[in-house]
């Protein structure tokens, strides 16, 4: 049996000066403080660009930390993961557009509702030094326009990559879905044949803008899994803003699953 993975889906929220002193350059210490005090095994970032990137492979240098932005150029934000060089091997990495030309950078999902920004998904099979046991991670964030044709198609294709998967897979991301709706029941009911878990079952909500919601009303980021876990230990990363920022207008969560 393999060690518990430690997992953390983050989204990190994009680097704009409009954020004044949340501003991500203001934010680093706090974000380096959460990643090491939490310790993570592997983590699925979201809203992440080349200068937060490079932030965090030169601050995390025990990381392997893979991606690239959603534009046709691969710029601007994306949605990278990193891992833990020491626990495991990269087996194989891929990237693909959530649209119906996967393999076309930029690629998007016109006439459906969808925003003017691309959606991606990533994916690493890694193998477990623990156990020498391989196993799918994915990331991914998905539209913010809620309840869309587009949203759905977006999780529809998630879905189906999840499910051609040879391997037991962990899903991180920011869904901008609450439980309640449509493209969370119907990624769980579909992929319920998988033994799909909700590792945030019990996790309250999880995007407060930077406080400016308060109490926190809405859980849109998840961690689905379909190895063993314990929905129970998982849990979310409390902030506030008593040193002057925030480290992100999410709180980043985390959960543990196994492979038997």
């Amino acid at each position: 049996m393999s060690t518990p993975i430690k997992v953390m889906t983050f989204n990190m929220r994009i680097n704009t000066p409009v954020d004044g002193d949340n501003w991500f350059r203001h934010r680093r210490p706090k974000i380096a403080e959460v990643i090491r005090r939490e310790n993570p095994d592997i983590i699925g970032f979201q809203e992440i660009d080349e200068e937060m990137q490079d932030f965090l492979s030169e601050t995390f240098p025990e990381y392997i930390i893979l991606g690239h932005g959603r534009k046709d150029d691969y710029s601007w934000e994306g949605t990278p993961i990193a891992f833990r060089k020491s626990r495991f091997l990269l087996h194989t990495f891929r990237e693909r557009w959530l649209s119906l030309e996967e393999n076309l950078p930029g690629s998007r999902l016109h006439g459906m509702g969808q925003s003017d920004c691309p959606r991606i998904l990533v994916c690493a099979e890694l193998i477990d030094r623990t156990c020498y046991k391989p196993f799918s991670f994915y990331n991914v964030h998905l539209d913010y326009i809620p309840d869309t044709a587009a949203q759905i198609v977006e999780s529809a294709l998630l879905l189906k990559d999840v499910s051609e998967s040879p391997f037991p897979y962990v899903l991180t991301g920011d869904f901008n879905a609450t439980p309640d709706s449509p493209v969370i029941k119907t990624y769980l009911a579909t992929n319920g044949r998988l033994g799909t878990v909700d590792v945030t079952k019990y996790v309250g909500p999880t995007f407060h803008s930077f406080g400016r919601i308060n109490p926190a009303k809405d859980k849109i980021d998840y961690i689905f899994t379909n190895m063993k876990t314990d929905p129970k230990e998982s849990y979310l990363i409390p902030d506030d803003d008593a040193c002057g920022y925030y480290y992100s207008d999410h709180y980043a969560v985390c959960g543990y699953v196994s492979i038997d």
